[in-house]
């Protein structure tokens, strides 16, 4: 016997799905625009005045001469 489903049964179930995923595409959408890209903005603009201030480089020295060679990790 084969069993035919009917979109009653299973329609309201799939419509149910869908709308779950596309409210959770729009919050994870949302959570980028705003607040992810901000700080990444923020983190961005403080590196490049650490970067022109030369903070960077004396980071990079004290992080080689603790590791005791030119890799770290």
């Amino acid at each position: 016997m084969v069993y035919v489903f009917n979109r009653n049964e299973y329609g309201d179930a799939m419509e149910i799905l869908i709308d779950i995923f596309l409210k959770s595409g729009r919050s994870a959408v949302e959570l980028a625009l705003f607040v992810l890209l901000p700080v990444m903005v923020v983190m961005l603009s403080l590196m490049r005045l650490l970067n022109a201030r030369g903070a960077l480089g004396a980071c990079q020295g004290i992080a080689v001469r603790k590791a005791g060679h030119g890799l770290i990790g």
